[in-house]
């Protein structure tokens, strides 16, 4: 289901945040800045800092929704707990060449 939300999101020398409210509920991700040879960082999901998981980020095709490869532009960034059931997908709004 496709809703709107409210974004925030930072960062520091680590890694970067982005909370996403939907419907009064949070949704935290933290991905690190250091990451290893295979460009694997680490995430975390959860509905707050003290309560996110180690999490999996990948892509979904915006139209079909299909998992693709790699990130291109229109696509969903989604992000899903390792273990745990937490899953979240957004998209921002792409403005055309000017």
């Amino acid at each position: 289901m496709i809703q709107k939300c409210l974004i925030v999101s930072g960062g520091a020398a680590g890694g970067t945040f982005t909370k996403f409210v939907v419907n009064k509920k949070d949704y935290y991700i933290e991905e690190s800045n250091f990451c290893d040879e295979e460009v694997n960082c680490h995430i975390l999901l959860g509905n707050s800092y003290e309560n996110s998981k180690e999490a999996r980020s990948y892509y979904r095709n915006i139209k079909n929704n299909k998992i693709i490869p790699k990130w291109e532009h229109g696509v969903w960034n989604c992000y899903q707990q390792i273990h745990g059931k937490m899953h979240i997908c957004y998209a921002t709004p792409i403005s055309p060449p000017k």
